[in-house]
């Protein structure tokens, strides 16, 4: 089952993230976080206006040399000193309505803020509020990036919506983000149980054997058709791994940005922290294998991969920009995206195959991409990129990443059937089944034994305890 997986992908998650944070970089001197900061209008602002419009550039990080004391989670009150080399005399006087975003880092002196800055490390894994942000997505808004270069503004509500380059939004205002994160969870609720209701009148995602008869649902066309009925079932596990995703990922930015807020969790409630997690599908047209990999798919292990394999190429001497560096930082990237997925199917209960199905697979996927990576530059040197129309170029990214992983999906997509992920049950509530169209024995409710958390009593004390 997915929390089967979920054990082995979260225990090998966890090493890697650690050792990228204390090993690759050393978190302590090189990594800081956007914290929100209260100046006090005791002696106004020495090194610019009294309102605040300009300070100086070196008010902009947050000194540890004294104690901090929380206005409120995440807020704290500092007075802004001629001669101070960040934001860390405390002050008695009154603190402004308006807060100013500096860079925090590493605490020392407080015990209680190193926690909160260790735990917002450990969990923030694409640094959308850190220095070491993934470049996929838009950049922090304009004003944030005034404030915190020395150069505080007060127009954060005039600001739009903006695109990254990778397709995702960035949203500026609270309103927008939760009206554009509520219409997915919902839809992506109602397609999850339309999937999960599919895989049900399917062996296949139990068993995880293609040579299982086909649902009887599916058009006899569809049946007599080894090919057709492989990738349907490709297209049912891809779909149902990008929508459970993606709608497990929405309840972050509704709950730390729509329920608690910044009020109450300071910069990690702003609502331009929360960009959408999958990019644009123009990724996969203009740049096919990578694009899929680097650009639509969710970036959520991106900063531990794309970070450590750096390093390793950089202490084996490669050139940062050559093609052999290149390709070695995508042979490693992936091998720690397959071992981290071997670990998970490791884990399930079925009888799946960590080296030859994750691994494999993600290691196919480097190959894959570096084998684009020489075609194109080929291409590029003889000037045929070029002469080709965009729409030929975005035709041929299609039909062959969507071949390839034809090929080379059923070496993960079949593992997980076997582990038994899909035998999760991602919904608490099924319209569909409650109107019939599940198997035998289904109905509205779908979490059986709810609650899942209880005390079991045994004979004796030592077989007694919780039950998950």
């Amino acid at each position: 089952m997915a929390p089967a997986f979920g054990i082995g992908l979260i225990k090998a998650w966890s090493i890697l993230w650690t050792s990228t944070m204390i090993i690759v970089h050393d978190c302590k001197t090189e990594l800081r976080r956007i914290e929100r900061a209260y100046v006090t209008k005791k002696e106004g602002f020495p090194n610019g206006s009294a309102n605040g419009n300009s300070i100086s550039k070196t008010s902009t990080v947050l000194r540890d040399d004294e104690p901090v004391q929380a206005r409120r989670r995440h807020q704290t009150s500092f007075t802004q000193d001629e001669d101070a080399q960040g934001l860390d005399n405390q002050s008695e006087g009154q603190a402004s309505d308006d807060g100013l975003l500096v860079w925090q880092p590493y605490p020392t002196s407080s015990l209680s803020w190193r926690i909160d800055w260790v735990l917002d490390l450990y969990t923030n894994f694409r640094g959308m509020t850190w220095n070491w942000r993934i470049s996929g997505p838009p950049p922090i808004p304009k004003w944030a990036q005034a404030q915190l270069s020395g150069h505080p503004s007060t127009d954060s509500g005039q600001e739009q919506s903006a695109i990254g380059r990778d397709g995702t939004r960035m949203y500026s205002n609270l309103h927008d983000l939760i009206a554009a994160r509520v219409k997915t969870f919902v839809i992506g609720y109602l397609t999850v149980d339309a999937l999960k209701t599919f895989m049900t009148h399917d062996a296949y995602f139990t068993l995880g054997d293609n040579n299982l008869p086909p649902p009887s649902f599916l058009p006899h066309l569809i049946q007599a058709s080894p090919f057709l009925v492989r990738s349907y079932r490709l297209l049912v596990t891809l779909a149902m791994m990008y929508t459970a995703l993606h709608t497990i990922f929405d309840l972050s930015p509704l709950l730390f940005a729509g329920l608690l807020g910044p009020n109450l969790i300071g910069v990690r409630g702003e609502p331009w922290a929360y960009p959408d997690t999958y990019g644009s599908f123009s990724n996969i047209l203009n740049n096919g294998l990578a694009g899929w990999w680097g650009g639509w798919w969710h970036q959520t292990f991106r900063f531990a991969f794309e970070s450590t394999a750096k390093r390793i190429t950089r202490d084996l001497g490669f050139g940062s920009s050559s093609l052999s560096a290149k390709a070695m930082q995508l042979v490693i990237a992936f091998a720690l995206s397959g071992c981290l997925h071997g670990c998970g199917s490791f884990t399930q209960h079925g009888g799946s195959s960590p080296f030859s199905g994750p691994f494999v697979f993600f290691m196919l996927q480097a190959f894959g991409i570096t084998v684009q990576m020489l075609i194109r530059n080929t291409l590029k040197r003889i000037g045929l990129v070029e002469r080709v129309p965009k729409v030929l170029r975005q035709t041929v990214n299609f039909v062959l990443i969507h071949a390839w992983l034809y090929f080379t999906a059923p070496l993960i997509c079949d593992d997980f059937a076997r582990g038994g992920i899909w035998l999760f049950e991602p919904v608490p509530f099924s319209p569909l089944r409650g109107l019939g169209l599940g198997i035998e024995g289904t109905g509205w409710w779908c979490w059986q034994g709810f609650p899942f958390l209880r005390w079991h009593q045994g004979r004796h004390w030592w077989q007694s305890g919780l039950v998950f």
